[in-house]
């Protein structure tokens, strides 16, 4: 992979000036700094009110890395990076919001967005704001929403980390945070690690900032229930009808030896049908999960979406990124448990259950539903064995 160089925007048209903020007794920045160094990105370019950090960092040599200086005040947060890089330029590049950070794992996106070729954004999901800023079409293009409706209740927000080959871009308008400026056609990849900016405050990162910089993530994999835990009776309501798939525990006693997380993710649409209730699927999920327990295998967390867009209850009809294969169940399974999705694996036996995220590995396991994304088709032999890889 190409060598990146990093642009950090310390500040912009919007008058925000986090990088020197105190953040449990060093400056925001030097976190930043200190996460790049570990993905060996060296090479960083500091553009926007400049003096003071100029001024504690110097030319970053006693911290291993060359820093550069770029004033760029009163630009826009995309108007700084161009003119950044017109005093320094690059062909490849990562580009950085010195308020905010997001601990994705930087080094397999910025070798996807080198292979792509177009300005790449992680876009972090947001399960509780109505109408996300931003959505994403099949082909992770970033599309503003239809605001005319209200049928999405969550969505997703620019992580304030991009990346990509400088010569795909065109300069934008020097509008204050003109983000979606950067490129005509900018790409954007959800991502469900932690993230945090000067918006909401840094008490939390001043309270345990390990858990934000540098905590260690854990492998996962992730299991659909009914079809691959249990027999898939349709509309499983009742713990008479539990049928514990043997295959499934081998499974996941490899992935526990292994260590790493096992999560089930499942869709729940009885509930919005009105054949059972989310106390109901809670119920039952525990007494899969003690079933499992019983037999050596551990199961880490239970993700379910209960919502269908023609539901016939109506407080659960409308669409949901959580409901497969859209991704919101394990993004926010990942920020629950500090989980590294890029390579993980996803197993189920419907087509829905190959998530919408281009860094996870999937096994559809042939059952009693069609296939027909004939390239994930796998057998328990070969999932068996790409858990235990």
């Amino acid at each position: 992979m190409r060598a990146f160089t990093a642009y950090i925007i310390a500040g912009d048209a919007g008058g925000f000036f986090a990088p020197m903020a105190d953040v449990a007794g060093r400056p925001f920045l030097a976190w930043q700094l200190e996460w790049l160094c570990r993905h060996s990105v060296t090479d960083v370019v500091v553009a926007g009110n400049i003096d003071v950090i100029r001024e504690h960092f110097g030319d970053g040599g006693n911290i291993g890395m060359r820093l550069r200086y770029a004033p760029s005040n009163g630009l826009s947060f995309a108007g700084s990076f161009f003119s950044a890089a017109a005093l320094y330029p690059c062909e490849a590049y990562l580009l950085l919001s010195g308020k905010s950070f997001f601990n994705i794992d930087l080094t397999w996106f910025m070798r996807f967005a080198y292979e792509r070729g177009e300005c790449s954004a992680a876009v972090k999901y947001l399960p509780d704001i109505p109408l996300g800023p931003i959505a994403l079409d099949d082909g992770f293009r970033i599309v503003r929403p239809d605001r005319s409706h209200d049928i999405f209740v969550e969505g997703y927000h620019y992580g304030g980390v991009y990346a990509g080959r400088f010569a795909s871009l065109v300069r934008p308008s020097q509008a204050p945070h003109a983000d979606g400026d950067l490129s005509p056609a900018v790409c954007g990849i959800p991502f469900g690690d932690r993230f945090i900016d000067a918006d909401s405050g840094y008490e939390r990162l001043a309270a345990d900032p390990s858990a934000y910089f540098s905590a260690k993530k854990s492998s996962a994999i992730f299991l659909d229930r009914d079809g691959i835990l249990v027999e898939d009776t349709g509309y499983l309501a009742s713990t008479r009808d539990v049928r514990i798939i043997d295959e499934a525990v081998l499974l996941v006693r490899r992935a526990n030896e292994r260590g790493r997380k096992v999560i089930v993710l499942t869709n729940q649409a009885g509930v919005a049908k009105g054949k059972f209730s989310e106390a109901d699927v809670t119920a039952l999920n525990r007494y899969i999960g003690d079933g499992f327990q019983k037999r050596g295998a551990c199961i880490d967390g239970w993700y379910y979406c209960p919502t269908h867009p023609s539901a016939s209850v109506a407080s659960y009809r409308r669409e949901s990124l959580q409901r497969k294969p859209s991704p919101g169940m394990l993004l926010l399974a990942c920020d629950d448990h500090a989980i590294d999705a890029t390579g993980a694996l996803m197993i189920g036996d419907k087509d829905s259950d190959a998530l919408s995220l281009p860094y996870i590995r999937t096994h559809l396991l042939q059952g009693a539903y069609p296939i027909t994304r004939r390239d994930n088709l796998s057998t328990w032999d070969r999932a068996m064995r790409a858990v235990g890889d």
